[in-house]
Formats: structure tokens, sequence, C-alpha cells
């Protein structure tokens, strides 16, 4: 029976992608669609956690990377220019956040269930946590969980592991949402959690079976269905 749920917060909850995307549309001449597919998915996911995951939140070496992928020089100007738009878009994801339509009532249907709801994210998490419960006037999480907090990246198993432990959870009992299968999914799974990809832009599924989550949903109030499914077929087996 599912007790507890670590739930991401960018991309998840947050609406950072769309911030973003305008924060940088026009940089390098692309949109800002492409510059945030080739930023997330070509530099951030294939090379950073793939090589470097101790640069992971490091905007210079990213730019270096990218004017590299996309054989141009490097621009220092450029640089700066991108660093300073990330800076920005995390001031008005601090001080004006935009979640997802479907975020809070997906917040307020799991609530009611009566699990145990942390926020496992990379960084930031206290103020993503106080943020969200400023926007809501609700404090939804039981336990709050970040990359220095637990003192190991989220790729790793071991952060999961961890936020276990002080959650006082189980895997067997314990789910993984959110929609970045590298750091949500593969080392939630190799924990023995159960997991659901959110997948809200319909990308295609994860070319190894390690990051394929055992649930893939559009939106989360489809993963609230699921744990409202499991715990009444589990109700109805006492």
């Amino acid at each position: 029976m599912i007790t507890t749920v670590l739930i991401d917060y960018d991309g998840t909850l947050h609406d950072w992608d769309t911030v973003i995307k305008h924060s940088l549309n026009g940089i390098l001449g692309l949109t800002g669609e492409e510059f945030y597919n080739t930023w997330t998915h070509d530099i951030h996911r294939a090379i950073i956690h793939a090589k470097h995951m101790e640069r992971h939140d490091d905007t210079q070496f990213h730019c270096k990377l990218l004017f590299k992928h996309l054989n141009k020089p490097h621009d220092p100007q450029v640089t700066e220019l991108i660093c300073q738009k990330f800076q920005e878009a995390a001031r008005k994801a601090k001080d004006d956040p935009t979640y997802f339509p479907d975020a809070i009532p997906a917040l307020d249907e799991i609530k009611k269930m009566g699990l145990k709801l942390c926020l496992s994210t990379g960084t930031n998490a206290e103020a993503k946590a106080q943020t969200l419960k400023h926007a809501t006037g609700t404090d939804y999480f039981d336990h709050v969980f970040s990359e220095p907090t637990i003192g190991c990246f989220k790729t790793e198993p071991e952060y999961y592991h961890t936020a276990l432990k002080r959650a006082n959870s189980k895997p067997h009992e314990t789910v993984s949402i959110g929609d970045t299968p590298l750091s949500d999914i593969r080392p939630a799974k190799i924990a023995g959690i159960h997991t659901i990809w959110l997948n809200r832009d319909g990308e295609p599924r994860p070319p190894t079976e390690d990051q394929r989550a055992d649930h893939e949903v559009e939106n989360l109030l489809q993963a609230a269905q699921l744990l409202r499914t499991n715990l009444d077929a589990r109700q109805n087996q006492t």
C-alpha cells in the first residue's frame, strides 16, 4: 500500500520551462523553444548528467558546452547574457511563480488521501516549498528534501535511500513522481521505489529500461488518480 509520495518541483509542479523559454527567446538566433530543448536535452541531460554532475549548477560551463555543440566560437558577452537571463527567470520563479493548472488540484487530492507528501528536488527545496505555501496558503509537505540537505545528487540512489530514512518510509510503500527520468525515475527505481513519469510534452520513452517508470501520465491529476486507484484496491482487499 502506498503511504508516501515524493514529488519533484520544476517541470512537475512549477512551470519553469515556460518562464525560461520566454527569457531566452532570440539568443544565438534560436527561438526560446529551440534554445531550451538544446540546453536541456543536448547539454544538461546528455552531457552534464552523464559526465559532469559536479557542474550541475554551473551555468557558464553549460554555455561553453552549448557553443561547442552549436559549432560557434565562445562569446563571453553572450554567456553573460545567458547567465543573466537564468538569474532573472529564477527571481521570477520565486516572486511570481507559475504553477501548472493541474498542480494544486493534484496536491489537494493527494493530501485528502492522507498520504505523506514530500518535496524532492535538486536545490532550494525549502525556498520552493515556502513559495508554494505563500502562493496557496497551504503547507503541503511533510518533508522537504534537496541535494544540499541530503548530501548527494538527486541522480544517485543514495538520495532516495536517505529520503526514505528521514521520512520513515519503506521503498515498496513509496512512489516518486517527476518529469525527468534521470533524476526522478532511474535512481528511485534502483532504491526500490515505485515510479510515475510525468510526460507533459509527449516525449519519446527513455532509451534504457532503468529510466522507464512503472507508470506514465500526461498530468498530475492522472498521477493522483493512480494513487487513488491503488488505495481503493488495497482497501477492497482488506
